[in-house]
């Protein structure tokens, strides 16, 4: 058998009964394997003695049904498998391995789903799929040997059927009522493999909790108590304190190029598709609908601003448009048009003064709050991206020419210029210091002339921060592969990291409050982070 020949058998609570013959079939081969039917909410974490079966046993055996892709334990379980998996990777090659028993057809397996097996049982005789999965699992069935199993009922599953197996040379199994089997006496109570917990706790103590939804990378903005999660599943509004749902929208969907915009306790979304563009306003603490409008443009895989009770976005033919906060309806559209070479996360940032947006020729251009007239332009040396940021009468640049501009907001004029390694984001202006990611170093800039103040290694060169950076009270964090780092800026060092999951490379900006910190990491999993633990 793979490894140890120990099974962890994954699967969702609505799925449990559907699981029987499985157990079944897994008693009569003498197969050790763990099957929890805890039901549990999306938000808490795994539990010490759920991590350590994890841990403990080399096989992840995962039921997959139509109910899979929204499970949130499933999500996790395979995430604590995997990482394990990665660690041991040098000292253990080839021991762990995940099934996926697939046992519907409308079962579609998600980007991250990466089975070295995979059994479908959806369209195959059970003798057949059951053999598959005793070759899988490395179990000899004897031929013409009979080995009976005694009848089990399982743990909190409250069935109304006892199960009676036998391992069969083709690995087939007998399933008889309750009532077909009352005459041969009460069946013996099977040994313990399902087991509740109660105070779950995490996986690493800097985890408060963590919530899993769909396969690309979330939008993630915060509103006092809530944290609205954009996802290709729907638009999630959790709670702050443990992760777990207040509203949910299946009908918005979206995805990290989708990120909601919090102001006051109104929460703005540009969805749609690639043939509608729709914009909404919902109310952050019930999430009901304030109003729906539809765009002049498709608004899927949009990010916006909003400055002066107006949303500012690039439209589908590469115009600025800006829509009124108050019901949607659209203000005006620019005469210029912003060459974007299809990066879906570049988008307008405006304040009282103007419009900023640039292109991927590296020109910035600035407009009118007004009505959307030309104010000026800048000529960078390189795309500029998703690497503008404002500060007090400035517009900083990130460019792919490998320098940080700064221009006068009012008349376009360059202020100075940073030279950097690679190619720059946008900064993080906090007061009078400028925060930015440049390759394996975190980098703080002097706002007012460009001088670099200090630089800190993060430490692993193999995982470079390039990600966006994000700056509260005294926490600097950044993503830059598999890892979020967090710097303090009093001391300028390097005080923690936190792997996602490996292989992932996370560009997403965390939302930040007090001493928490939410993440939106690749696997795609928003991470609720203590940043004092």
């Amino acid at each position: 058998m793979p490894g140890n020949g120990k099974i962890f058998v994954s699967h969702t609570h609505t799925d449990n009964q559907r699981c029987e013959s499985l157990l079944a079939a897994l008693d009569a081969w003498g197969v050790d394997y763990w099957f929890d039917v805890q039901q549990l909410d999306a938000g808490q974490q795994l539990t010490p003695r759920l991590q350590e079966a994890i841990t403990q046993r080399d096989v992840l055996l995962r039921v997959c049904t139509t109910n899979t892709p929204t499970s949130y334990w499933m999500n996790l379980e395979l995430s604590a498998f995997r990482a394990i998996q990665y660690q041991e990777r040098r000292q253990r090659p080839e021991q762990r391995r995940c099934i996926d028993l697939i046992l519907d057809p409308g079962y579609t397996p998600g980007s991250l789903e990466r089975a070295e097996f995979t059994i479908d049982a959806a369209n195959k005789p059970a003798h057949v799929w059951l053999a598959e999965l005793a070759a899988a699992l490395g179990v000899t069935l004897s031929r013409g040997r009979r080995r009976t199993v005694s009848r089990r009922a399982l743990l909190g599953l409250g069935s109304a059927t006892v199960v009676t197996a036998a391992a069969l040379a083709s690995g087939g199994l007998v399933v008889k009522s309750r009532l077909d089997v009352a005459s041969a006496g009460p069946a013996p109570y099977p040994r313990p493999k399902t087991i509740a917990f109660t105070n779950p706790q995490t996986l690493d103590s800097r985890i408060k909790w963590y919530f899993k939804a769909g396969d690309l990378d979330m939008g993630v903005a915060l509103a006092g108590d809530v944290v609205i999660a954009c996802t290709d599943d729907g638009l999630f509004g959790l709670n702050t304190s443990d992760g777990s749902p207040r509203w949910f929208h299946p009908d918005l969907r979206g995805d990290s190029s989708s990120t909601p915009v919090v102001v006051g306790s109104t929460l703005y979304l540009a969805t749609g598709d690639a043939f509608t563009g729709i914009l909404v306003a919902l109310d952050t603490v019930t999430g009901s609908l304030i109003w729906k409008a539809q765009t002049n443009s498709t608004t899927d895989d949009t990010n916006f601003s909003i400055a002066q009770n107006t949303i500012y976005l690039l439209t589908d033919d590469n115009f600025v448009a800006a829509y009124s906060t108050r019901d949607g309806s659209r203000r005006w559209q620019s005469p210029v048009r912003i060459l974007t070479a299809g990066v879906p996360d570049r988008f307008p940032l405006a304040n009282a003064s103007g419009v900023y947006v640039g292109g991927s020729d590296g020109v910035i251009t600035a407009l009118s709050p007004a009505d959307g007239s030309l104010l000026w332009t800048f000529q960078a040396g390189g795309d500029i991206g998703a690497g503008l940021a404002l500060g007090a009468g400035v517009v900083y640049a990130g460019a792919a020419d490998q320098h940080l501009y700064a221009l006068n907001a009012a008349d376009g004029s360059r202020l100075w210029r940073f030279t950097a390694e690679i190619e720059l984001r946008a900064p993080a202006v906090a007061g009078d210091v400028l925060y930015i990611s440049n390759g394996d170093n975190l980098t703080a800039i002097d706002a007012h002339t460009g001088a670099q103040r200090w630089q800190a290694p993060t430490g692993d060169a193999d995982d470079p921060i390039g990600g966006p950076v994000t700056v509260v009270g005294d926490t600097i964090t950044a993503p830059g592969g598999a890892y979020l780092f967090a710097f303090s800026a009093q001391s300028r060092a390097l005080q923690w990291r936190f792997q996602s999951q490996p292989f992932d490379i996370n560009q997403n900006a965390p939302v930040a409050a007090g001493s928490t910190v939410y993440w939106s990491a690749a696997n795609p999993t928003l991470y609720a982070l203590d940043t004092t633990a």
